[in-house]
């Protein structure tokens, strides 16, 4: 019983809050990625329409907003990023320079965007570990592609993965609706490759990773049931796939019932 009364009081220990923080300006904001960085503190990723505040130097519509602070919450820097459109980071991650690799989508066609392809373009930001940009690369097709997550590969380059309606320029062999994208780049964001999979009905990957193997593994959602896509339990399922370094599938397996299943991430 007593055993039992401490397990009780555990469960109902409030934890003790650090600190509490808010950042912003007087529109939206909306952080989508956050992670703890290699000196303490904390990398916030994501969009802002806000000119005041805490924002510093928006550009136009949604900015690439990411914010870094110390150990305590306290803001370091604070950057924006993009164009005259709509610009939204979605993930990132510290690279092994100590700076970090950015990714989301983008229909700008200024400022820090060049060769926009056509609608929403998944974009790649590169920054320094201060915030200062080193490069910024556009890619996709004329219709909307967007990246939700990104890795630094083993070889130094990196790894992305969202979805695309595209189906020309950089991406082509498009199932119908959107499909899952992987893209792979080297460290300087030039493109390797950029491959398409699914079925005919719509498929979008959130997260990724290379594996111990040397493969990439890729989760997400699909409501397809033909092409690369098999045995769907009905609504949307997750779908999983392993991919060889070139990009090939290894195998793809869809997990769920008859209802809405989607994943978010996986290690």
């Amino acid at each position: 019983l007593s055993g039992f009364t401490i397990g009780c009081q555990i469960a109902n220990a409030q934890p003790t809050i650090q600190f509490e923080r808010n950042f912003g300006g007087t529109n939206n904001e909306q952080i989508n990625c956050m992670l703890q960085t290699s000196d303490g503190g904390y990398l916030l990723v994501g969009t802002t329409n806000s000119n005041n505040g805490d924002v510093l130097n928006p550009i136009s519509g949604d900015d690439v907003w990411i914010v870094k602070t110390n150990p305590n919450g306290t803001i370091t820097w604070r950057k924006t990023f993009g164009g005259t459109g709509d610009d939204r980071a979605f993930a990132a991650q510290q690279t092994s320079d100590g700076g970090y690799i950015v990714t989301g989508t983008s229909n700008s066609t200024s400022g820090d965007v060049i060769n926009n392809r056509g609608g929403f373009d998944i974009f790649l930001l590169k920054i320094n570990a201060s915030g200062i940009k080193t490069w910024w690369k556009n890619l996709g097709g004329s219709d909307d592609d967007e990246a939700r997550s990104v890795w630094q590969h083993s070889d130094g380059g990196y790894i992305l993965a969202g979805g695309t309606k595209s189906d020309d320029q950089q991406l082509n062999n498009n199932k119908g609706g959107y499909d899952f994208l992987v893209a792979r780049v080297n460290s300087a964001g030039n493109l390797r490759w950029c491959r398409n999979y699914g079925g005919s009905s719509d498929e979008i990957a959130s997260g990724l990773q290379q594996t111990s193997a040397g493969d990439i593994i890729v989760a997400g959602s699909t409501t397809s049931n033909d092409n690369n896509v098999s045995n769907n339990k009905g609504g949307s399922d997750y779908w999983v796939v392993r991919l060889k370094g070139n990009g090939d599938i290894k195998w793809a397996k869809t997990f769920g019932g008859t209802d809405y299943d989607e994943a978010a991430s996986i290690q």
